[in-house]
């Protein structure tokens, strides 16, 4: 980065408390960070890998300070086309501090120059709020984290997988077995479709949800398979939707909803994280809010507890 004014440049940094790493990290002067996610169609094709990258902006606004900025640099001639291409990009630009899209004709000396050019943005101040209100909940809810309560999903031997289809056709069986009032294909408004003003259509759906009894709040339940190929990405897609939960936007603000009932995240596979740590996967997502599960007799619990 030739000519810049830099107090620090780093290309690949490595920020330890952070699930997926930024591309570039700069500091234009002390105490002042702007960290960079390069972006594209391609590293963006789906919803699940919308909301990794929104579970990056998180972590980087809880880990750094809500004043970091974070910058997504789009590395394409244009937008994205197609509604639901446009609808996921709007999701990430109403919630990065500042989206440029980007011609990859000249890849390194484009991307250099608009950086250059970048390098006295501040973060956006009507987000505030909602880095604040996230940090005091995620803080409350690790306070009550205990590793011996989940030494069974970080087991060396993992447990045999059943497949998303069969486990819930055992759920279902369950709950009609005990009367528990379940619905499927379960769907949740957030605070998500006013940020990119999205329609109702895409809100949050869940495979399925349940109650004790009538009159008790649905709790939602979702189950996912997890394995070390690709638990990161799944990881943070599952983080964003326990964060974004527990959102509603209420006039030009997003409002923390509490009482709400915690979601249910079934795990089918080995949730173990990296040898240094077995327990970081865990510990995430316990942190934005899931009661984690591992078998249907405890998903029952959970919801005769109307926790």
């Amino acid at each position: 980065m030739k000519g810049l004014d830099l107090r620090s440049y780093q290309q690949n940094p490595f920020l330890p408390d952070l699930l997926h790493q930024p591309d570039f990290l700069l500091v234009p002067e002390l105490g002042r960070l702007i960290v960079v996610y390069v972006l594209s169609s391609h590293s963006i094709a789906t919803w699940r890998e919308t909301l990794a990258a929104v579970e990056d902006l998180f972590e980087v606004k809880q880990q750094c300070g809500e004043a970091t900025v974070v910058y997504g640099i789009w590395m394409e001639d244009a937008r994205p086309s197609g509604r639901e291409n446009e609808q996921r990009f709007e999701l990430l630009a109403g919630l990065f501090d500042q989206i440029d899209v980007l011609s990859a004709s000249e890849p390194v000396r484009g991307l250099h120059a608009q950086i250059r050019d970048r390098l006295q943005l501040r973060a956006r101040t009507e987000l505030l709020d909602l880095w604040r209100q996230e940090r005091e909940r995620t803080t409350a809810n690790l306070q009550r984290f205990r590793e011996k309560w989940f030494k069974q999903f970080v087991t060396e031997e993992p447990p045999k997988r059943i497949g998303q289809s069969q486990l819930l056709r055992g759920i279902e069986q369950s709950f009609e077995r005990t009367g528990i009032v379940f619905e499927r294909n379960f769907r949740v408004r957030t605070a998500k479709e006013h940020l990119a003003g999205l329609p109702e259509r895409n809100s949050f759906r869940f495979p399925i949800a349940a109650r004790a009894a009538l009159g008790h709040e649905l709790a939602p339940i979702e189950t996912l398979s997890f394995d070390r190929a690709d638990a990161r990405t799944k990881l943070r897609y599952l983080m964003t939707k326990g964060r974004l939960l527990h959102y509603v936007y209420v006039g030009d603000r997003v409002l923390y909803q509490g009482g709400r009932r915690r979601p249910i995240l079934h795990i089918d596979g080995n949730l173990a994280g990296p040898e240094h740590d077995p327990y970081r996967y865990v510990r995430s997502l316990v942190s934005v809010g899931w009661h984690l599960t591992n078998s249907i007799e405890a998903i029952e619990e959970v919801i005769l507890a109307d926790l």
